[in-house]
């Protein structure tokens, strides 16, 4: 239940940002994305964890969250700015979404095979976004902050985020919003007394 930990393979994370998401379908596979100097971004295991191997070429996109959906395995890139598909099982992935202004993508979460919700918001201005056909497809919404994760409740509509704020201002007291109809409409719920860093989870 989480005393005792054991370091496992990744292969080629050397240095670099290192591992930002991952997920695992059952207790035998799984998926890593996150980035490495070698420019990895994906990886891999088949063994529940013990060894993760590499998935794809050196593409230096510095992947934040990774989640399977109906659409396949969604991907949030935050160098190349695009949200990409595999629908082969990892095999290839197609870009599929990148917001107006150029800038980087950040948390993602999905609350069932077809609703999610995207941190569209760095440096440019982008709004957060929504999906509803497993991330094919993203409209905005009227919020505009960073953050590097999200929690969406799975089976209901509710998403959540705690966000750090821009990074290149200064403190602030972090706000924490809620949306309760699938990422379309979001409402600050509380401002917690410390500044996060950004990211929430829940059980």
């Amino acid at each position: 239940g989480g005393l005792n930990w054991t370091v496992v393979f990744v292969d080629n994370l050397n240095s670099g940002y290192g591992i930002q998401d991952m997920f695992m379908t059952d207790s035998l596979n799984g998926w890593l994305c996150g980035g490495c100097d070698e420019g990895y971004s994906l990886w891999r295991t088949r063994d529940g964890g013990v060894n993760w191997n590499i998935v794809g070429s050196a593409d230096f996109r510095y992947s934040v969250a990774i989640r399977k959906t109906a659409a396949g395995i969604v991907v949030s890139d935050f160098y190349n700015q695009h949200i990409r598909i595999s629908k082969d099982d990892g095999m290839t992935f197609q870009d599929v979404f990148k917001p107006a202004k150029n800038d980087v993508l950040l948390g993602m979460d999905f609350v069932d095979e077809l609703h999610g919700a995207l941190i569209g918001s760095f440096r440019a201005g982008n709004p957060w976004y929504y999906t509803s056909d497993g991330g094919e497809t993203w409209k905005g919404t009227t919020v505009n902050m960073e953050s590097w994760s999200m929690y969406g409740q799975k089976g209901s509509s509710n998403f959540f985020v705690a966000p750090e704020g821009f990074s290149d201002k200064g403190y602030v007291k972090s706000p924490c919003y809620r949306s309760t109809d699938f990422g379309q409409t979001w409402k600050i719920i509380c401002v917690l007394p410390i500044q996060t860093v950004g990211h929430m989870t829940g059980v």
